[in-house]
């Protein structure tokens, strides 16, 4: 109402110097509409920065345009910036005001209020406020992007085929993609080698999904198109142009009204239609076997209960093994082995409790033995603990909630962050939290914390839904890479780790180099 007042003044203001000057030359009126427009932004601007001090909530003064973002994505990573403030206040509040640019954003702080948010009250945070524009982006139809009914319908015709015995079918599938990966590492790495580390394991989590995903054949050759298709999508994301103004991804979270309106396209639409052609042809194909592979496309295809999932709703699940898990997956193998490097006797350790497995289910790989690689995995989840890919999670405020036990509100429509590297590296719940220490989940000590103090796939309904398989998957290729190779040092290995900031997610930059060793 004030701006709208401002405004009204402004215009007047500008209507009434044209009245008694009765004319005006085309210099005063374009230096008056700049004037009067400049003004408007402004106004815009600060009441836009002003929203958490009228809420009277706890935050640190932004700085016009950035906000609390200033640096992001140039010297600052995001993980940074939400440390530094998670380190400042916690303790203070159970949440802080906090501006992603000109968004005000709720940062939480208290685990306990964390916790309520996404398992006791999820019911008001079942939103993630992602961009989604099914209609123009088909791809964005996925159980991450989506939010609302549409959510609610998909994760209802979903859910049961993510349950653990469901993934568990699809290891025969894994495991056949492994023993390829395993000879093709047998033809190309005989010797003692400097390796590109980071594209090593690309090749083995690209077949994964080209295999299990997308039904394509497991054969290293034949999936070089799909793999370059993989690995080159991101690249070419598309940029709207509007009066010749590029419109960033960023900005789409920021006014997804506003980029829907403008009917913008998160991927490009070459790798849609490539990707729907793809995954239709596939399906005409296998429609016409008598048996085929039991893997996730077979799952989502013959999925019947409570419908059937139409092809647009197959191909986003599809699309999104790639888009949200294949860097992920790539980033937390490729910081396991760097660990492992500059720590030998850790690694010569887990070597042992893979083979002494190994050697007790007779090479066969069987999922069983997966449970038992009980160092395995708490050497991943130590890296999931000091290198999450994904360093925050998101929720939206769909219901005006009461915080339990305090007096502090959150109102609907307000999107929240829950900073997961900062509570991951809090020395509250981890000893020495920038140390690299398996020992940290060791089970004793995993008993005594709370269970908000490691979110590497979220929690509660909106947690990650395919964590099952991510694990397995993650054990499969460790395991296998572990068993083949010693990893150490090189003159082209980066320490200290340095990250992209560019990227919301975690990557190593440059991509990690070691050394390998056959066994």
């Amino acid at each position: 109402m004030i701006i709208k007042l401002l405004i009204n003044r402004i215009g007047g203001n500008i209507v009434q110097h044209c009245k008694k000057r009765r004319i005006m030359n085309l210099p005063q009126f374009l230096m008056l509409t700049l004037l009067g427009s400049t003004t408007i932004l402004y106004l815009i601007v600060k009441a836009a920065f002003s929203y958490w001090k009228y809420r009277g909530i706890l935050h640190a003064k932004p700085t016009i345009p950035w906000g609390h973002m200033k640096g992001v994505g140039s010297k600052l990573h995001i993980a940074d910036v939400l440390r530094r403030f998670y380190t400042l206040y916690s303790g203070q509040a159970p949440f802080i005001g906090f501006y992603a640019w000109l968004k005000p954003m709720v940062l939480m702080l208290d685990l306990d209020a964390i916790h309520q948010i996404l398992v006791v009250n999820a019911d008001h945070f079942q939103d993630r406020g992602l961009y989604n524009n099914v209609s123009t982006d088909p791809l964005t139809q996925n159980l991450i992007q989506l939010d609302g009914t549409a959510w609610k319908e998909l994760h209802d015709k979903t859910k049961h085929l993510w349950l653990k015995d469901v993934i568990l079918q699809t290891y025969p599938a894994l495991m056949k993609v492994r023993k390829k990966f395993e000879l093709t590492l047998k033809k190309e790495i005989r010797r003692e080698t400097l390796t590109d580390v980071s594209g090593l394991i690309d090749q083995f989590n690209v077949d994964v999904i080209a295999s299990l995903a997308y039904g394509l054949s497991d054969d290293f050759e034949e999936n070089i198109p799909f793999r370059l298709f993989a690995l080159n999508y991101i690249n070419i994301k598309s940029r709207r142009y509007f009066l010749n103004i590029r419109m960033p991804n960023s900005l789409a979270f920021i006014c997804p009204n506003w980029a829907r309106w403008m009917n913008y396209r998160l991927f490009q639409p070459e790798s849609t239609q490539h990707c729907l052609n793809m995954l239709r042809g596939k399906l005409k194909e296998r429609a016409k076997l008598k048996s085929v592979p039991y893997d996730f496309l077979r799952i989502w295809s013959e999925n019947r209960f409570p419908c059937k999932m139409n092809d647009n709703e197959i191909a986003g699940q599809a699309f999104s093994f790639l888009w949200a898990g294949l860097e992920a997956c790539n980033s937390i193998v490729a910081l396991c082995l760097y660990e492992l490097a500059f720590q030998p006797k850790l690694q010569e350790k887990a070597r042992k409790e893979v083979r002494k497995v190994l050697k007790k289910y007779e090479n066969c790989m069987r999922h069983e033995m997966l449970n038992e690689l009980v160092y395995l995995k708490q050497l991943l989840n130590e890296t999931l603990r000091k290198y999450p890919p994904y360093p925050f999670l998101l929720r939206l405020t769909t219901k005006d909630y009461d915080l339990p036990n305090t007096v502090f509100a959150l109102k609907r429509g307000n999107h929240v962050i829950i900073p997961v590297a900062a509570i991951h590296n809090d020395p509250d719940y981890y000893e020495n939290p920038y140390q690299f220490d398996p020992e940290h989940f060791h089970s004793s000590k995993v008993k005594t914390r709370p269970v908000c103090a490691f979110l590497p796939f979220g929690l509660g309904s909106r947690s990650c839904i395919a964590q099952h398989f991510a694990m397995q998957q993650l054990l499969v290729g460790l395991m296998t890479l572990l068993n083949m190779y010693r990893f150490a040092p090189c003159q082209n290995t980066i320490a200290p780790l340095r990250f992209d900031n560019s990227k919301f997610f975690l990557q190593p930059k440059p991509r990690i180099q070691l050394l390998m060793k056959p066994t």
